[in-house]
């Protein structure tokens, strides 16, 4: 699909509501004595704010720090190695100072090739993690939705305006926190 100027986005939010206006208008026409109950989730609050949530950003963190770690080592040996090679290149051969400055070339190839391995691996642990509190996020919706009746349950990134009456997002933080508590309690009562 092609986004000239946020076209496509304007598309889908107005597919998306004409979607939920005709299926409101459909349940009711289907029968006066229906109830129509609808909710809205701010998904990206949930990733922020559940313990899931948490525990991932942590998990990415850890991840970051330890890449950090790498490069601030490899870091420390490029600058020592500069200062030495400045320090020294009058009194240095010319064979010992081509040796120090391949050294030197080496390491920042190394560094280069170390930067880019841990930029990747942060955005494939970053979107794994992404994809696993959506789909937990996603159960939870769907578990609270189908305990309480509810006929819809959007996200509110794709709406332009509710109350908020209809906010379920404390309720999904709550329950999902709730659901990860119950999860741990049983992974370390199998133990």
């Amino acid at each position: 699909m092609h986004n000239q100027g946020g076209v496509t986005v304007k598309r889908t939010s107005i597919w998306a509501l004409l979607m939920i206006v005709g299926i409101l208008l459909w349940s009711t026409s289907v029968g006066a004595s229906n109830n129509v109950l609808i909710g809205v989730v701010d998904v990206d609050l949930v990733m922020e704010q559940s313990d899931a949530g948490k525990l991932a950003n942590a998990d990415l963190s850890n991840l970051i720090t330890n890449w950090q770690d790498k490069l601030d080592s490899l870091e420390t040996v490029i600058v020592a190695l500069t200062e030495e090679i400045e320090g020294s290149e009058a009194s240095l051969s010319a064979e010992k100072l081509e040796g120090k400055n391949q050294e030197l070339e080496s390491l920042l190839e190394q560094y280069q090739i170390a930067a880019a391995e841990g930029e990747l691996e942060i955005q494939r642990r970053a979107e794994e993690l992404y994809q696993l509190l959506l789909q937990d996020i996603s159960l939870v919706i769907r578990l609270i939705g189908t305990r309480e009746g509810y006929t819809i349950i959007a996200e509110t990134s794709s709406l332009f305006y509710f109350g908020p009456q209809v906010d379920l997002t404390p309720e999904v933080i709550r329950e999902y926190n709730k659901l990860l508590n119950e999860s741990q309690i049983a992974d370390e009562s199998s133990e």
